[in-house]
């Protein structure tokens, strides 16, 4: 529901489009020279991509598994199709934290890819389980002006 807000606040020229659900498990020993082309059209995605923006809920202090495998993909992929983007990380827990453990991890995970995370300010928020409908749509509008604002402050960057 976060992703599909911030895609929806996103200024026209920024293209949010990428699922990482059809991925599957790495496995060095069968991923170290060749990779399926679920990963190969992901890698290409990504490469062509001015910046990241990474959504993740928070799961046991962390990211969840599917996530930390789309970035070990990343990293072993030959053509490091991450390095040196600017990425943006938003997390989102119904709890008081707003999935800030998952950020911590997730900012340590990113150093792996050569990704340039963007530290100020960070996304995170808190109690998103009573800030959607019950069709998945954004009714908070703290909220809203929130994830317009940083979506756009990447947006700007002058390399977009």
């Amino acid at each position: 529901m976060v992703l599909k807000e911030v895609k929806r606040v996103a200024p026209e020229k920024v293209v949010m489009d990428l699922s990482i659900a059809e991925l599957p498990s790495y496995n060095f020993a069968l991923n170290e020279k060749t990779f399926p082309e679920s990963v190969e059209t992901r890698c290409s995605t990504i490469k062509s991509a001015h910046a990241l923006i990474v959504v993740t809920p928070e799961y046991n202090y962390s990211i969840p598994g599917a996530l930390k495998n789309a970035i070990d993909f990343l990293c072993k992929h030959p053509t490091k199709p991450s390095d040196q983007k600017a990425a943006r990380i938003v997390s989102a827990s119904p709890g008081l934290l707003g999935g800030i453990g998952a950020q911590l991890h997730l900012r340590q995970i990113v150093v792996a890819a050569n990704a340039l995370s963007m530290n100020i300010t960070k996304v995170v928020r808190t109690h998103v389980n009573v800030q959607f409908d019950e069709t998945g749509n954004l009714t908070d509008g703290k909220t809203r002006w929130f994830f317009k604002s940083f979506v756009e402050a990447l947006a700007s960057r002058s390399y977009l």
